[in-house]
Order: C-alpha cells, then sequence, then structure tokens
C-alpha cells in the first residue's frame, strides 16, 4: 500500500526550511517591534502596561524563532503560543484599518497551526498547543482586565518651548486598551 508523504510524516525539506526561516523571521520582528513599543510606550506614559504588553509581545515572538528550531511536541506548544498569541493581538484592535489588516493576517497565522498540527498530528502536539494557545488568550485577557490597575511611570515634562512626541503602546485607540491613556495622563497629573 502506498501512504502519502503527509501520513509518513515526511515531507519535502525545503517545505520545512520555509516555514521555520518564515518563523524564525516573523518571530523577530515580533520581538524587536515589541521592544520598540516597550522603549515607546514608557516614554509616553503608558508604563506597566506598555511593559506587561511588550514583553507578551517579546515572548511570542521568541517562542517563534525558538519553535523553529526545536522537536515535537515542545516545537507544536510554542508556535501554538506564538501564532495565536499574534492572532489574538491582530484582531482585538478595534480600528478598521487594523481589521483589514489583522483579520487577513489572524487567518494566514491560525492556517499556518493547522498546516503545523496536519504535518505530523498526535494527540500531545495537539494537546500542547491547544493548551499554549488558550493561554496566550487567557494571557491578553487577564492584561485587558488588569490595565486600568497597573502602577504609572509618569514621563518627565518637556522643556518650556520644547514639543516632544509621544508614542502610545499599546495603542489609546485598541479595543480593551480604549481610555487608559487618559487615566494614565490624570492620574500623573495627580501626582505632580
Amino acid at each position: 500500500m502506498i501512504q502519502s508523504r503527509l501520513e509518513t510524516g515526511t515531507t519535502h525539506p525545503w517545505r520545512k526550511a520555509v516555514g521555520s526561516i518564515a518563523a524564525a523571521g516573523f518571530g523577530a520582528y515580533i520581538a524587536l517591534t515589541s521592544l520598540v513599543g516597550i522603549l515607546l510606550g514608557v516614554q509616553a506614559g503608558d508604563g506597566w502596561l506598555a511593559i506587561i504588553y511588550g514583553t507578551l509581545g517579546i515572548s511570542m515572538g521568541l517562542a517563534g524563532v525558538v519553535g523553529a528550531f526545536v522537536g515535537r511536541p515542545l516545537r507544536s506548544a510554542l508556535l501554538g503560543w506564538f501564532l495565536v498569541g499574534i492572532a489574538t493581538r491582530a484582531v482585538v484592535v478595534g480600528d478598521l484599518v487594523f481589521l483589514i489588516v489583522g483579520v487577513p493576517v489572524a487567518v494566514v497565522l491560525l492556517a499556518a497551526l493547522v498546516v503545523e498540527l496536519s504535518i505530523r498530528g498526535s494527540a500531545a502536539n495537539t494537546l500542547w498547543c491547544f493548551a499554549s494557545a488558550a493561554s496566550s488568550v487567557v494571557a491578553f485577557a487577564l492584561l485587558a482586565v488588569a490595565a486600568p490597575h497597573l502602577p504609572v511611570i509618569c514621563p518627565s515634562l518637556p522643556a518650556a518651548g520644547k514639543s516632544v512626541l509621544r508614542i502610545s503602546y499599546p495603542l489609546d485607540t485598541e479595543f480593551p486598551f480604549q481610555g487608559i491613556a487618559v487615566l494614565y495622563f490624570e492620574r500623573c497629573a495627580e501626582e505632580r
């Protein structure tokens, strides 16, 4: 009886290389942009929200990088955390532009996860993937609930006559974080 390559667990080496390069490259991009986001967010006064949100992004990006080089079921767990976590962040934003971009990105990421699980399907791979995917969604939800209660790191006031560009991270227009920047600004004004 002839078995397909998917059934025997063998695939073309170039497919594995392309998948690994894509996961490592996209993961590195997410980790670096999250690090920059932390720096910009703290300067804008988003404080611990920027730090925790960025740290989640860094952990998801690094999971993509490491997941490209390890075996299963650890690979499935790391890619579940990475792909579902980034898909959640892409969809949750409430801006129309982000929805036009975010939903297709989320679909591509989830399709990549389905391909990953179907290549060498096993109960262990699937369970580890779903557990880490669920934990990434729960981590994001917990951050959204905790955001109004996080301590503020107030930015320094600019010198008289100087204007300063501050970039909020995460964006104040994103769904679970709407109004958080205003809340933090008011707290900083009370402290001064």
